[in-house]
């Protein structure tokens, strides 16, 4: 696991890993393609990192995110000084939690065999989690 425990200051512990890997079918059924992000028009500032998809557990922020041949692969820091924040970071340290998860809308989709393909979304938030839909989308 590459959960890094450096970062610009002691309150801050980085973590990077696959918010969403490609051409899988998830727990919603749901398989999102190469190039659904648009990964160079997502303004990373307004992607939310939350603790288990929760708007009023805001944990960190997510510093970079780009597509590779794999998926939508990111980078944030969470923050150790929150009041569940150091226990946030031992569970990922010690791989009790360690999946990543993203909500979102898809914008562009086709419906086959009971599965949504997603061509195109908008992404609003990143979310560590303990059983994301995408068993591949996890902090390495």
């Amino acid at each position: 696991m590459r959960a890094l425990s450096s970062g610009l200051n002691e309150n801050e512990f980085i973590v990077q890993g696959y918010a969403s890997t490609f051409n899988f079918k998830d727990g919603q059924s749901d398989i999102i393609k190469p190039g659904a992000f648009d990964s160079k028009k997502i303004d990373i500032p307004k992607i939310k990192m939350l603790w288990k998809h929760d708007i009023m557990k805001p944990i960190g922020y997510w510093y970079e995110m780009f597509e590779d041949e794999c998926g939508l692969f990111v980078k944030g820091k969470v923050f150790r000084n929150l009041s569940f924040g150091e226990q946030i970071c031992n569970f990922i340290k010690h791989s009790f939690v360690k999946g990543l998860s993203i909500g979102y809308i898809p914008t562009s989709f086709q419906t086959f065999k009971n599965c949504r393909i997603i061509s195109k979304l908008k992404l609003y938030e990143i979310s560590v989690v303990t059983n994301p839909a995408n068993e591949k989308a996890k902090i390495i």
